[in-house]
């Protein structure tokens, strides 16, 4: 059965995925558009992955960059720009 945390845990990459190509997403975006507050949000994501949340953030960037390096033709800089970084 799926957890609670787990649940969000999984919300939260969702509302990521989404959002990674605005370099402005924020870490208060991600709260509203869960519904829950920066310290649950924080208590959970440390306790699920062993980071904070905005390393969990640049983790899902560079992995998204990684996938799109490997698979496109895509420079450098237009990748990073379509993950978000600026």
């Amino acid at each position: 059965p799926m957890t609670t945390e787990s649940i969000l845990l999984r919300r939260v990459e969702q509302f990521i995925s989404q959002n990674l190509h605005r370099p402005d997403y924020s870490i208060d975006d991600l709260c509203r558009e869960l519904g829950v507050s920066r310290s649950t949000l924080t208590r959970t994501l440390k306790e699920q992955t062993g980071l904070t949340i905005a390393l969990y953030i640049r983790q899902c960037r560079l992995e998204q960059a990684r996938t799109l390096l490997k698979t496109t033709d895509g420079r450098i800089v237009e990748v990073a720009d379509q993950v978000g970084f600026k």
